[in-house]
């Protein structure tokens, strides 16, 4: 979803740091945004290490969820 809405304004994002400083900018003032971003990056480093317990990432996949519905609504709006 951030590739996406970067894709959007014409940016392609090729690092981690890249996705971060993406996510970063468009939140801005938006500490819900930026504090489901990190959820969404502690998921996807758990895909690899694999530390966090099966419950622990069930109660996080929500956040996730409304992660992608902000940055869709944010597609949709034209604010990315």
């Amino acid at each position: 979803m951030v590739k996406a809405a970067a894709a959007k304004k014409g940016k392609e994002l090729k690092s981690r740091g890249d996705l971060w400083r993406f996510v970063l900018e468009v939140a801005g003032e938006n500490d819900e945004l930026r504090r489901l971003w990190h959820v969404a990056n502690t998921l996807h480093q758990n895909f690899y290490d694999g530390r966090i317990p099966p419950e622990g990432v069930r109660r996080a996949v929500d956040d996730v969820k409304r992660f992608v519905r902000m940055m869709r609504e944010l597609l949709d709006e034209g604010a990315v």
